[in-house]
């Protein structure tokens, strides 16, 4: 029965302190779902968590992307704090509910007491209580303040894990050219080897038909070391980009990068033929740090209004307890209390709070009109970089076949006899040096679209 009597004592409680805050019209929603948290490791990812801790990993442009849209440290911790943002956001909308707090406590007394006559009595005495009590303390205003601004930082949070995973895919597009044009630079120092022991051959058989001299030998030996040097610097290059877009994938240590497609090809993505003003009204719509940055400026203009009109917003404050007190607990009898007011928090740091929440506000809006300045700066010098690379990848294919053709004909008259060694060697120079300087410049003009296009806030994926 008392079992009973005390559920029914805590249901009341509970209506009671319903009542007492039925007077705010907030409607409280569960927090937004973290599932998107989760999101983003696809079927190249889980492909990667089942490699060997050694080997290799042949990997093409798309591969890189998806797995730099998912695995990277700095979307991990972008997602670890979109968490605890969403935490945040949820204690928030906490305060608008009731604490529910059991208690139990035993006190004895031995020796005088006062009587409210004066008199002094030598009185030993003891009770003992056991019950429960709930508290409401709700500033209704300040509650509704909160949860609105955190649920704008929560806004914001996740737009920062897409802000990480652009910046992260940023980084792996550059990583992976590197890449290319260290497979580029290997094939190409292959091919100079190999006409270095070409001239090696032409200039010993000249000399043992006794038109050649020991120097042009020596000369040509010297080429060819300076040819197989510089294909060990190609390799050493080559794992050292292996190596640095393994660890920004976050791949496992002893596995090795491998291009699929080892041969730089130039494409061209499209959207990127309007106007700078075209572009950057894309950017505005489509780019998540500038939505975060907006997202930032909401919760700053909540905590300043919060701030404003701290003083003036009533806190209202609602008790409920029921215990049993008694001599022991088997001769406890119920209690009840029951209390309700309002009160309003007058100090002298309101004031300064409120110069503090329009501080910060100040800065989050200059921080968001430096972020549109920056991404216009982006958008131009991505626009002219394109443009640029577009002119220099021509002239460098021009170059490649001038080059190519000089080499060529240089070479046939050299074997015949008819051209000194210096030629077809500074021929071979100028043939390798166009070569390389045409790979550059296809991974410059390809980087250059992927820039633009991530300036506008684009999948780098997409478009082609």
């Amino acid at each position: 029965m008392k079992k009973m009597l005390f559920s029914a004592r805590l249901a009341g409680q509970a209506v009671f302190l319903a009542v007492a805050s039925c007077g705010s019209s907030v409607v409280i929603q569960d927090p937004p779902s973290p599932s998107w948290l989760l999101e983003g490791v696809d079927g190249t990812a889980r492909q990667v968590e089942q490699l060997p801790p050694s080997g290799s990993f042949a990997a093409n442009l798309a591969s890189v992307l998806e797995l730099a849209g998912a695995r990277p440290f700095e979307i991990a911790i972008a997602r670890a704090e979109a968490q605890a943002q969403i935490a945040a956001e949820g204690e928030a909308r906490s305060r608008f509910l009731p604490s529910l707090r059991p208690r139990a406590g035993y006190f004895r007394h031995e020796g005088f007491i006062q009587e409210t006559g004066g008199d002094f009595l030598d009185v030993n005495k003891q009770n003992t209580t056991l019950g429960s009590s709930a508290t409401l303390e709700l500033n209704p205003f300040d509650a509704w303040y909160r949860s609105l601004a955190e649920a704008r930082r929560s806004e914001a949070s996740r737009h920062g894990v897409f802000s990480a995973q652009q910046e992260s895919i940023q980084t792996a597009i550059q990583l992976y050219y590197e890449l290319l044009e260290a497979h580029s630079a290997i094939a190409i120092a292959e091919e100079a080897v190999t006409h270095g022991k070409e001239f090696v051959a032409v200039e010993e058989a000249r000399k043992k038909q006794g038109v050649g001299l020991e120097a042009h030998v020596l000369r040509a030996k010297a080429h060819l070391a300076t040819s197989e040097g510089e294909l060990a610097r190609r390799k050493a290059q080559l794992s050292q980009a292996s190596a640095d877009l393994s660890a920004h994938l976050r791949l496992p240590e002893a596995v090795m990068i491998v291009a699929e497609e080892q041969a730089l090809v130039a494409f061209d993505l499209t959207g990127l033929d309007g106007t700078a003003k075209d572009m950057f009204l894309k950017a505005l719509k489509q780019r998540p740090d500038l939505k975060r940055a907006h997202a930032l400026v909401a919760a700053a203009q909540v905590d300043k209004d919060r701030a404003a009109y701290a003083w003036i917003l009533p806190k209202l404050r609602a008790d409920s307890s029921f215990d049993g007190f008694g001599p022991t607990v088997s001769s406890q009898r119920g209690r009840e209390n029951y209390s309700l007011g309002l009160e309003w928090e007058l100090n002298f740091g309101l004031p300064f709070r409120n110069q503090q929440a329009r501080a910060k506000l100040q800065k989050s809006q200059l921080e968001l009109e430096a972020l549109r300045i920056q991404i216009r700066a982006q958008i131009l010098k991505a626009r002219a970089r394109r443009g640029a690379a577009g002119t220099r990848l021509a002239a460098a294919r021009r170059e490649v076949v001038a080059s190519e053709e000089a080499r060529r004909l240089v070479s046939e008259r050299h074997k015949g006899g008819r051209a000194l060694l210096v030629e077809v060697l500074d021929a071979q120079l100028a043939n390798t040096r166009s070569k390389n300087g045409l790979v550059a410049m296809i991974a410059e003009y390809n980087q250059a679209q992927l820039e633009l296009k991530l300036a506008m806030g684009s999948s780098a994926g997409k478009g082609r």
